[in-house]
């Protein structure tokens, strides 16, 4: 799922380019907050953990639920995947990107399992929708979420299209 940035598609007979980035001030801004989750709570709590008595546990215990939500969102800022797609006549290229490489995956008509629409339920707001490319060997891509089923089903029908020739 793409996160921030602005989506954009190029669109024409024979390509079809479908781009979800994840700016750099995005990844360092949810860096920022992670290690905030991570250092706060070490910092303002160090004094009931250490030395070690009767309450030291309930602090390690808040200090670990921290810990449980810094770390994996600093690993996603860092290692989060920027992807795009590239439908030609015959084929479609993916490629993923982050600050430590990328990966390009190439995929032919056969190797495709028919493209899944799914909706993506919200409680706080109106459902979105978002393609979904799933390979013969279970491997799955999504696209961005759009906000109406039509707005899939038209993105469906250019991806099939262009891919189709």
């Amino acid at each position: 799922m793409p996160a921030g940035g602005k989506m954009r598609d190029a669109v024409d007979d024979n390509h079809y380019r479908i781009v979800m980035p994840v700016p750099l001030w995005l990844r360092a801004f949810f860096l920022a907050v992670a290690l905030f989750v991570i250092v706060v709570p070490v910092w303002e709590l160090h004094r009931g953990v250490w030395p070690l008595n009767g309450f030291s546990p309930f602090f390690l215990v808040i200090i670990g639920g921290a810990w449980s939500i810094g770390f994996p969102v600093g690993f996603t800022a860092i290692a989060g995947w920027a992807e795009a797609w590239t439908i030609r006549p015959g084929r479609i290229h993916v490629v993923r990107r982050n600050p430590f490489g990328f990966r390009r995956y190439s995929f032919g008509p056969k190797e495709l399992a028919p493209f899944e629409i799914t909706e993506r339920e919200s409680m706080e707001g109106p459902n979105t929708w978002f393609v979904s490319l799933v390979t013969s060997s279970g491997e799955r891509f999504n696209a961005y979420n759009v906000q109406s089923r039509a707005a899939a089903e038209k993105m469906r029908g250019r991806i099939n299209r262009v891919l189709n020739g």
